[in-house]
């Protein structure tokens, strides 16, 4: 999303409002984004070299729950502020002539924003981990217990953890 800051003056607040299409390759997990990104920022030129944008994003996708592997949708909104400038400044993002291209910006924003986890649904009770039946759908019959042997960890229950103490 290039935006044109010609007939901008120092100081000028100039909204702005548009969509970019990310790729699908962004997301650190299987799924795809629903729809092009909305964006909604203020732009202000500081100098000739140099613009703010703040404002906020918001993107969806179709992805799968982290505990039950069902598909599920979500919308996400983040707020986005970058500094742009022609000194190539680290923390900056490129300002070249008078316009600036928010796309990588917005890039940026959507990959540090993306959820670590996804649930279906905020109580999603996840697989069994015995027989591996969705517990949101139905219950199993599977029964934990502290002698059951697929269970890795049911040996621990034997040990002495007291150190000696008495």
């Amino acid at each position: 999303m290039i935006i044109d800051l010609s007939n901008a003056k120092i100081g000028d607040l100039i909204p702005v409002s548009g969509e970019e299409i990310l790729s699908d390759e962004l997301l650190d997990r299987e799924g795809r984004f629903t729809a092009p990104v909305k964006v909604s920022v203020d732009v202000v030129l500081i100098s000739e070299s140099e613009a703010a944008v703040t404002g906020e994003i918001e993107y969806g996708i179709h992805t799968y729950c982290d505990k039950c592997g069902e598909e599920c949708e979500y919308v996400y909104k983040a707020k986005l502020g970058a500094s742009f400038s022609g000194s190539g400044e680290e923390d900056t993002y490129p300002f070249g002539g008078m316009e600036i291209d928010l796309s990588k910006a917005i890039q940026d924003c959507v990959i540090l924003d993306l959820p670590t986890k996804v649930l279906c649904k905020e109580d999603c009770a996840g697989l069994c981990p015995i027989c591996g039946t969705n517990l949101n759908v139905k219950q199993c019959k599977c029964k934990e217990s502290a002698e059951d042997e697929s269970n890795p960890f049911a040996a621990l229950r034997q040990l002495d953890f007291s150190g000696g103490a008495e």
